[in-house]
């Protein structure tokens, strides 16, 4: 028979992760529980006890203790870098890729400005396995991160600044001079047919010219100008 004295109290689940596979209102004497821990866990200590007549249980309660799954390649299955966490594991990429179906993949970091550092207007930015590379444009020197002008273009630059003269003030000059030469010879050709009439000049007769084109030579020999005149064009020419 079994005396009040034989009773044992619950044990109670086994710390980290146990698993009591006999669980029962009163515990008396004789009876016995038997543990067993979670995946990722391993029992520390006897899987089972039992309840003594004085009302104790036996030996000590077993504990489970987290399995590190990244010691042993045959209990993870990642194909880079194993994190051992409670109970479980993960698998984790280097920097520069990133996970996807089961599989480490590179990270482009040139596909968004937000992911590198390169110069946003001076430097290309190249994707590597794993990382990128920055490069300097042409005409420009640096590491890719910062780009300064090339020795030179840095003394060209230098050069016309000290002189006091900008591309755009060289290039306007040129054509402000152009301009210019161009209305001087439209003025002095306009002045010589005004003040030298065609009807004035002797008419030479017609020439024949090269190609078969026929000419006429009108010369003024009181004021040292010849006029050459063809079928398609009139030239006028001041001599000595």
């Amino acid at each position: 028979t079994r005396s009040a004295t034989s009773l044992c109290a619950d044990p109670g689940p086994v710390p980290m992760r146990d698993r009591r596979l006999s669980a029962l209102s009163e515990y008396h004497y004789g009876d016995q529980v038997k543990y067993s821990c979670s995946t990722g866990y391993i029992l520390q200590g006897e899987a089972e006890q039992a309840c003594q007549a004085n009302g104790k249980w036996n030996g000590t309660k077993p504990t489970c203790q987290d399995v590190d799954e990244c010691l042993s390649r045959d209990s993870h299955d990642c194909d880079t870098t194993c994190v051992n966490n409670d109970g479980s594991f993960t698998c984790s990429c280097e920097v520069g890729f990133t996970r996807q179906f089961g599989h480490c993949i590179d990270v482009d970091e040139c596909f968004l400005a937000s992911d590198n550092d390169c110069h946003r207007s001076l430097a290309l930015c190249v994707n590597t396995n794993g990382s990128y590379s920055c490069v300097c444009g042409r005409g420009w020197t640096g590491d890719g991160k910062n780009c300064t002008a090339e020795e030179e273009s840095v003394a060209a630059q230098d050069t016309m600044s000290s002189s006091g003269v900008s591309t755009g003030t060289l290039v306007g000059s040129v054509l402000a001079a152009f301009v210019v030469g161009v209305a001087l010879c439209a003025i002095i050709v306009l002045c010589i047919v005004r003040k030298h009439p065609f009807s004035h000049y002797k008419s030479g007769g017609l020439e024949p010219q090269e190609g078969g084109v026929l000419a006429a030579k009108t010369q003024h020999p009181d004021k040292g100008l010849s006029i050459a005149m063809s079928e398609n064009t009139l030239y006028g020419m001041v001599t000595a």
